[in-house]
This record gives C-alpha cells, sequence and structure tokens, in this order.
C-alpha cells in the first residue's frame, strides 16, 4: 500500500500541474471520490455474501445465502462497529491527502522540496523517512505492523504514515531527476528491504506462540518501518529500469490496475471459500487463485469496463481499435460517450 500512496501521490502533482487547482478538484472527484461512492454499494455486498457462505461452508450458518446477505444490511448488523469500507479505504484516504496538498502546497513547498532532495540522495536518508514510521508503529501495540483502517473515522496514526509516501511521490514528481536515484540503487534498496522484512516476519511468527519483549516489539517497528522505505524505493527504481522502452501489454494492465483494484476482493474471497473443501497446501491454492481472479478480472475489464461509461470515470476514454481491410488497425467509428 506504501508504493500505492507514493504512486497516488506523484501523479497528484503531475495533475494539479498541467490542469490546475480546479482541473485537479474536478479530476479527483471524478476518478476517486465517483469510483468510491458508486463502487462500495456494489462490491461490499458481494463481500458480504461471500463472508456469509464462508460461514455456511464452515457449518456455523444454516439459513440462506441471500437472507442472510440481506438482513446483516436491513438489520444493520454490517454497520455496528462502523461503516465498512473495505477496499474502499484507500479511495476515501486519499482524499483528505488531496485537500492537505491543495491547502499547504504555497507554505511548505520551497522548504521541503529541498530536504526531501537531501533526504533522496543521501544514503542515511532512508533511516530518516523509517523514523516517524518507527514512531507510529510504536502507537499500534500488538499490531505487528501497519491496521488495516475500518471505518469512516480516520485512523490517524495509518493516515500519517501513508501521508509520508504521498508525500514522497508529490515531490518526486516536482524534483524527477531524483527518480535516476532510485533506478540505480534499486536493486540494493531491494535487497536490504527484504532483508530487514525477515525480521518483522520471524517475530510474527513467534507472536503466536508468545508474547512479544518490549526490545522485540521496538525492533519489529524499527526494521518494518525500514523495510517499508527500502522496498518501496527498491521495486519503484526496478520497474524505472524495467521495461525500458513502452510495452502495450504493460499499458493496458496499468490500464485496468484501477478496476481490478476495485473488484478483486470479493472475487478472490469466493475463491478462497470454493477451494476450502479441497484442503490443499496454500502454496498450490494461491496461485491457483490468482490465475483464475486475474484472467476473470482482465476479462471483465475488456468487455465490461475499458470501453463504457465505467471506463471513463475510472481512467477516461479509450478508442477501441478495429482491423482495417488491410490489417492494420484502425481507430473504431464511434467514441466513447463522455
Amino acid at each position: 500500500m506504501a508504493s500505492f500512496f507514493l504512486i497516488a501521490g506523484f501523479f497528484a502533482r503531475l495533475l494539479l500541474e498541467r490542469r490546475g487547482a480546479a482541473g485537479f478538484i474536478r479530476n479527483r472527484l471524478q476518478r476517486i471520490l465517483l469510483p468510491l461512492v458508486l463502487g462500495w454499494p456494489v462490491f461490499y455486498p458481494l463481500t458480504a455474501f461471500v463472508t456469509v457462505w464462508q460461514a455456511r461452508v464452515r457449518g456455523t450458518a444454516e439459513v440462506s445465502l441471500w437472507h442472510a446477505t440481506l438482513s446483516a444490511f436491513t438489520s444493520g448488523k454490517v454497520f455496528r462497529a462502523g461503516f465498512p469500507l473495505g477496499d474502499f479505504w484507500f479511495l476515501y484516504y486519499l482524499l483528505p491527502m488531496y485537500a492537505l496538498v491543495l491547502c499547504l502546497r504555497w507554505t511548505y513547498e520551497k522548504w521541503a522540496a529541498a530536504v526531501f532532495k537531501t533526504i533522496v540522495e543521501s544514503w542515511w536518508g532512508n533511516i530518516c523517512l523509517a523514523i516517524p514510521l518507527t514512531a507510529i508503529l510504536y502507537r499500534m501495540p500488538g499490531s505487528l505492523g501497519l491496521r488495516t483502517p475500518y471505518g469512516l473515522a480516520i485512523d490517524k496514526s495509518v493516515a500519517l504514515a501513508y501521508l509520508i509516501f504521498f508525500l514522497i511521490g508529490w515531490f518526486l514528481f516536482q524534483q524527477r531527476d531524483l527518480l535516476g536515484i532510485l533506478e540505480r540503487r534499486a536493486v540494493r534498496y531491494a535487497a536490504l528491504g527484504i532483508a530487514a522484512g525477515t525480521w518483522p516476519l520471524a517475530l510474527l511468527a513467534r507472536a503466536s506462540d508468545a508474547r512479544l519483549t518490549a526490545i522485540e516489539e521496538f525492533s519489529n517497528n524499527a526494521a518494518y518501518g525500514l523495510a517499508m522505505v527500502l522496498m518501496t524505493f527498491g521495486f519503484i527504481g526496478i520497474f524505472l529500469r524495467w521495461p525500458p522502452a513502452p510495452r502495450p501489454a504493460v499499458r493496458y494492465l496499468s490500464d485496468s490496475a484501477f478496476w481490478i483494484y476495485l473488484a478483486h476482493y470479493p472475487l478472490v474471497r469466493a475463491l478462497q471459500v470454493a477451494l476450502a473443501p479441497w484442503h490443499v497446501k496454500s502454496s498450490v491454492t494461491i496461485p491457483i487463485i490468482v490465475l483464475i481472479s486475474l484472467a476473470i478480472l482482465l476479462v471483465s475489464y475488456h468487455f465490461l469496463v475499458r470501453y463504457s461509461w465505467i471506463g471513463v470515470m475510472l481512467s477516461g476514454a479509450r478508442v477501441r481499435q478495429e482491423r482495417g481491410v488491410n490489417g492494420q488497425m484502425r481507430p473504431a467509428s464511434a467514441m466513447i460517450a463522455i
């Protein structure tokens, strides 16, 4: 998720420079707020349906799936612990970040950009970025990592942690020459990040047997924060190095990424429930679930989303390509209505 927020900050700054404040606000309302408002009523009930199905498979529920799902909403049971955003929390948390940078950009940018440049150029800068993350994680005792937000009340600790990465992306666009540093150091950053991340994983396995000591909890927070920074920088640097030239397949996948994010969760959960009776190892079921869900999501994107009003809302209009009589690709005669 750290990479998601960094990329969101990067392209937020791009939009602001190209379209101005008014155009930026219109675009974010269409691409972020509208999918949140229209997508939640579609995908969260599907998630609730799968949850009821899972309970039935486990033998803890005997009622009709549709009746149990509907009654969970009509009785208010779904909302007793707060408004469940599900995976849409990402869009929800982006909205105040956009508002924040719009309000403060004239006051902080000059000095903050200079500080950011120094941090990225130096090797010790990663530690500087990891320090506030360590402090934030310390405020989440027992979580062993950043927790996933649930309701409409902003989780301040989680929001602050991801705001750091959002601002990193914001300043990276402002000083795009710094991307070359990430590209050159990509492999080292990724390797060090993976190494740092092994310690929290080891502690996670140990935590199932015994409570962590204060020293172990602190070391987990420090290693987790450092791994977040290094792995985010490392993998972004790797993808800056590869592929060296634009590729249509990669562009198509990037176009579909937003839809895949919004729609994947209930589908993945459903496949997990469907495969549960197999009683096979996760090393077998995980690749199967990934391949099947990705295939379904890409097919649904191509035929239901890419050239429809949904695609216009998520990523702009796309022109359908058709084969001409000479075998060359030509634009479709009718453009998608905007």
